[in-house]
């Protein structure tokens, strides 16, 4: 190789033999040592008359001591020689310089190296740069084991830096690199800028600090490289790529890209990165940001990192536990194009509202948490998934899909959950839908299956167009809030009432022993059919208002209270008739109050069964008929006080083999006078059929041709008028006065009418309570005569009485006592005589003072007085 080349110094006298003209006046002002021409080695006075010639022999090794200048391009291939520049020596050359070969050496020991062009090292030649030496270039780039090695010293570049794996370049100054810069091979450069593409490999890293702002048309990384990035602004048009085993860091300043590929690591401890399309962080790599990322194209997450987010106007992937904190604006509207949460990642979004107008699944352990804003996906399928609202809004247009093992909703906002409906599938267990806050809103139906429960907490308010519980024990709603059902509901499962629930329609349970519907709130329904096994159980503190009818079709499928003693109570208000088929019982337990408004039928196989036990109180405003064999009424309530506990207002009718009905009942006025409490519950309820609660009804101060009565209401509802009728002793009644009503369903009235023409003898008075649906209710009659006054008025009322009721006898200061009371019959028959001792004296009526007409005698050492007494 040597034979076929020249030496680099033979080529530079060449040059200098050529170009005589040219450097003869620099030649002749700057004198320099070189050595003597035998072999320049020694020093000696080098002129320009003394430069050596073209035949002068090689290889041979130069010193240069002064400044030498090369016009155009130098040089050298396969040579051994080593030219060395000191202090106060340079080496010019204008156009590049080309060194090759293994034996070629430049060392630049304390002097200059100045080539206009491009430094290129091939087959590894060495520069080496000591004692502060100089080297100053367009470009450079090193192919095939080249060394460039800076020991002291500075390097200056206008161009390009290529440095590919395979070479050696050893730089530990600061570097400005106007052009392309390309490392490789492990080599670390500092830089302060780079003007063009950036390419890294090999284990290369660059560690670019900039005061200014830099826009590489290119960035490449690959081989474990690092980019390392602080101090001004990198703005790069294109995808910056971090391959695996390759990193880049920031510290500090502005990294702007369009779009972030990790597969490597991006770690920042400062500095701020911008992109202005897409976010793409592969498994297994590392992404470490913690300030908020405004991505407006695709952000795909796959490696279990943790990202901040402002926006994200593309899709959004997530797998691998991976996780994006996506936080918008209050103002703000996203539309991501996709979003795909699987892999035990998770979403979570607050600010303002995110559209998705596709199906949105979270996945298997993935999670969707919303805590601020408004969050409206197409439809939403949890699969095994969990979602959780801890605050805003999840509005989901088409429906919310519950499937897989521990699939689960939690709405712990005070916002609203909405949806076109509610499906909780039969695939899996443990699937749960928790309002502990807000509002849900259910445009369509709410279908609760197998392994799935729905929580209502108290405080919380929910609506659905209907309501279905599977045939299982573990389909269950527990509803602690207030839940209406614009329409019906079908249960073969659990309804557990722990608040209030409002059905308009229908609701009917299955023919299977797991549909058990347990009230421990308040509960209104239209209508109520519990089928076959179904049982519907209302326990004390519970009130149950059903506006139609209730039937019950199986043992024991309505119970109503339990054994313990009141309060509080277990309420049940049925505005229609109960109705038995197949042998339907009901039971009525201690702490029970049931009204029905209408009446009471068994109809069917027989075996219907009404049991009330002791303490239970049960009215009905019409009548019993049971028409089934074997059919029973039966009140276990004790015989005293007589009659308690049941109370009808009709008749009872139980036809059938074996039917028994209890002797042990009473009707309305009977429970007025003798179970006032009672009364009163039932008189208050809303759409009483005991609508007028009279407080009193009597006569005020009597004159002469003048009748007053007064009369005092505790409430009035759906009321609309009193009729004032009168009689004679006939007691043929007339309506001398109408009155309207005054008071309302919360407080009652008082009121007063004058009989300014009584008439002559006995006057018996009743009041007709009319409601607003036109049905009436009478008052007790109470009588007076014409002519008495109130000085010396002594009364029995009231009178008319109904059988075995209690009359009282109130005497005046003109009656002394002792006195003596005695009841006449129609024949003149002494009945009953008591001694009277007291001003006022209560006279429970015998059982043989039956229906009819009395004298009542009052005898006393003042004399006698003598009362008529109707018993009706």
């Amino acid at each position: 190789m040597r034979k076929n080349s020249k030496t680099l110094f033979t080529v530079f006298l060449l040059f200098c033999a050529s170009a005589t003209s040219v450097l003869a006046a620099e030649c002749q002002t700057q004198t320099g040592t070189v050595a003597t021409p035998a072999n320049y080695n020694n020093a000696s006075t080098w002129s320009c008359g003394r430069v050596p010639t073209t035949g002068w022999p090689g290889p041979d090794n130069v010193t240069i001591n002064h400044p030498i200048y090369y016009t155009g391009d130098m040089s050298a291939a396969w040579v051994s020689q080593t030219i060395t520049i000191n202090s106060g020596g340079s080496l010019k050359i204008s156009g590049n310089l080309n060194l090759q070969g293994n034996s070629l050496q430049i060392i630049v020991n304390g002097g200059t190296l100045e080539v206009g062009g491009t430094i290129t090292l091939d087959n590894q030649p060495t520069i080496t740069v000591q004692n502060n030496g100089v080297v100053k270039a367009g470009s450079m780039t090193m192919a095939n084991s080249a060394k460039y090695i800076n020991t002291s010293g500075t390097l200056t570049l206008t161009g390009n830096l290529n440095v590919p794996t395979g070479n050696t370049f050893t730089y530990g100054n600061t570097l400005a690199v106007p052009g392309n810069l390309t490392l490789g091979n492990g080599i670390t450069l500092g830089a302060s800028t780079v003007g063009g593409s950036i390419d890294l490999s090999g284990g290369s890293k660059l560690n670019l600090t900039t005061s200014a702002m830099i826009a590489p048309p290119g960035i490449s990384l690959a081989g474990n490289a690092e980019l390392n990035f602080s101090g001004g602004t990198l703005n790069y048009a294109g995808t910056l790529s971090i391959p695996g085993g390759s990193k880049v860091t920031m510290s500090s300043g502005n990294l702007n890209v369009q779009s972030l590929m990790v597969a490597g690591t991006f770690s920042r401890t400062g500095g701020t990165l911008s992109l202005t399309s897409h976010l793409t962080i592969n498994s297994g790599s590392t992404f470490m940001y913690t300030p908020s990322l405004n991505i407006p194209g695709n952000v795909s997450i796959n490696n279990g990192a943790t990202v901040t987010a402002s926006n994200a106007g593309g899709s959004i992937t997530l797998t691998n536990s991976s996780k994006l904190l996506l936080t918008t604006a209050p103002s703000a509207t996203i539309s991501p194009s996709n979003i795909s949460i699987g892999g035990g990642s998770e979403l979570v979004y607050s600010g303002g509202t995110l559209n998705y107008n596709n199906p949105l699944t979270i996945g298997s352990n993935a999670k969707l948490t919303v805590s601020s804003g408004n969050f409206k996906p197409q439809s939403l399928t949890i699969d095994a998934g969990n979602v959780t609202v801890s605050g805003g809004n999840l509005a989901v247009t088409n429906a919310i899909t519950f499937q897989n093992n521990n699939a689960t909703l939690n709405f712990n906002s005070s916002g609203v959950l909405s949806a076109g409906s509610v499906s909780m599938t039969t695939s899996g267990g443990n699937k749960s839908l928790n309002l502990t806050a807000g509002t849900m809103v259910v445009t369509n139906g709410v279908d609760i299956q197998a392994g799935s429960t729905i929580n209502t907490s108290a405080g919380t308010t929910s609506s659905a167009s209907s309501l279905t519980v599977g045939d299982n024990a573990s389909a269950i709603l527990n509803n602690s809030g207030t839940f209406t059902v614009n329409g019906n509901v079908s249960t073969n499962g659990k309804i557990n009432n722990n608040g209030n629930m409002h059905i308009t329609g229908s609701l009917n349970g299955g023919t299977s022993g797991n549909s058990i519907f347990t009230n421990n709130g308040k509960l209104n329904v239209n209508s109520v059919s519990m089928t076959s096994s179904a049982r519907f159980q209302v326990n004390p503190g519970a009130t149950t208002f059903v506006d139609t009818n209730f039937t019950v079709n199986a043992t024991q499928n309505l119970v109503i209270g339990t054994n313990a003693n009141p309060p509080p109570y277990a309420d049940m208000v049925i505005r229609g008739n109960l109705v038995s088929t197949n042998g339907g019982d009901v039971l009525v337990e201690r702490n029970a109050r049931v009204a029905i408004f209408g009446g009471m039928t068994g109809e069917g196989s027989g075996d219907t069964q009404l049991t009330i036990n002791p303490g239970g109180e049960v009215y009905i405003d019409k009548s019993i008929t049971f028409n089934g064999g074997g059919d029973k009424i039966t009140n276990n309530n004790p015989s005293t006080p007589n009659n308690y506990g049941l109370y009808v207002d009709g008749t009872i009718t139980n036809t059938g083999g074996g039917a028994q009905t209890t002797s042990n009942y009473g009707d309305k006025n009977f429970m007025e006078s003798s179970n006032k409490p009672f009364f009163d519950w039932v008189s208050g309820l809303p759409n009483s059929p005991l609508p007028v609660v009279l407080t009193y009804f009597r006569f005020g101060a009597i004159k002469p041709g003048q009748i007053p009565l007064q009369w005092a209401t505790t409430l009035e509802k759906n009321f609309d008028h009193f009729e004032v009728e009168r009689a004679a002793e006939a007691l043929n009644f007339t309506t001398i006065a109408t009155v309207a009503g005054e008071g309302n369903e919360h407080k009652g009235g008082v009121y007063t009418f004058v009989d300014n023409a009584p008439l002559g003898g006995w006057n018996y008075y009743r009041l007709k309570q009319v409601d607003l649906d036109g049905t009436v209710v009478y008052s007790d009659v109470i009588r007076t005569r014409e002519t008495e006054s109130s000085s010396s008025n002594v009364s029995l009322y009231p009178n008319p009485v109904r059988y075995q009721q209690v009359v009282t006898l109130s005497l005046q200061d003109r009656v002394t006592t002792p006195a003596m009371l005695t009841f006449i019959d129609g024949a003149g028959r002494v009945l009953l005589t008591m001694p009277v001792d007291a001003s006022v004296t209560a006279i429970p009526l015998p059982v043989n003072l039956t229906a009819g007409v009395y004298a009542v005698r009052l005898a006393s050492a003042s004399g006698q007085k003598l009362f008529h007494l109707v018993i009706q």
